[in-house]
């Protein structure tokens, strides 16, 4: 879908059949990232979505916490639950460093890097 500029209307049934992905699970992904503000809506027979956003300002990080909420490597890093063992736990710095990294990977990443990766492929 990054492969259309912003404004350009695509069918949900389209992406669906070229993704290989069911179109009434993608119809449930669409709406969310329509609340969040991400895609537009466009109702009638020449209906579709859009994007709100050019797909250069659009990271991967920000969708997949759209979709699924916070980047958790493990349940270890989430600062909500209290672990007794995170004291003298030997391998909870890894994983933080780890999750840092993904998550700063992520936040770089844009839809429109990741359609050009997808072209040259």
């Amino acid at each position: 879908m990054a492969h259309y500029p912003q404004g350009k209307i695509f069918r949900l049934h389209a992406v669906a059949r070229k993704t290989d992905v069911p179109t009434v699970f993608l119809h449930k992904i669409f709406q969310k990232l329509v609340k969040l503000g991400i895609l537009d809506s466009h109702r009638g027979a020449a209906g579709g979505f859009s994007f709100a956003k050019s797909p250069a300002k659009i990271t991967a990080k920000r969708v997949i916490e759209m979709i699924q909420g916070p980047l958790l490597f493990n349940q270890c890093l989430d600062k909500k639950k209290k672990c007794n063992r995170s004291a003298i736990c030997s391998i909870k710095k890894k994983l933080c460093a780890l999750q840092d990294k993904i998550t700063n990977d992520l936040a770089k990443l844009t839809l429109k890097n990741l359609a050009r990766e997808e072209k040259r492929k």
